[in-house]
């Protein structure tokens, strides 16, 4: 699944992943590719972004996010918010 970080500033993120974990505003909720088409509400915090690397091994990346908008289609994951950093995890 193709996932897009958006800020207004700029594009702090495009990769391919295997899944993305999102701080709704109903709650946390994961999705992977092949996902419905959904439009959800972003809470502050977390989101977590996993993919397996050319070797085969699981990777993660942690990024603080600020409330926002996610837009999630069959392979594409659109995350719109007004700031976006990368944590180490």
């Amino acid at each position: 699944m193709n996932l897009k970080i958006i800020t207004p500033v700029k594009l702090v993120l495009e990769k391919e992943v295997d899944s993305v974990t999102m701080p709704g505003e109903a709650g946390q909720f994961t999705v992977m590719s092949g996902h419905d088409l959904l439009v959800a509400k972003l809470a502050s915090g977390l989101l977590f972004v996993r993919w397996t690397d050319h070797e085969g091994k699981p990777q993660r990346e942690d990024y603080e996010i600020a409330a926002g908008i996610a837009e999630i289609r069959r392979d594409t994951a659109l995350v719109f918010t007004s700031t976006a950093s990368c944590r180490l995890s």
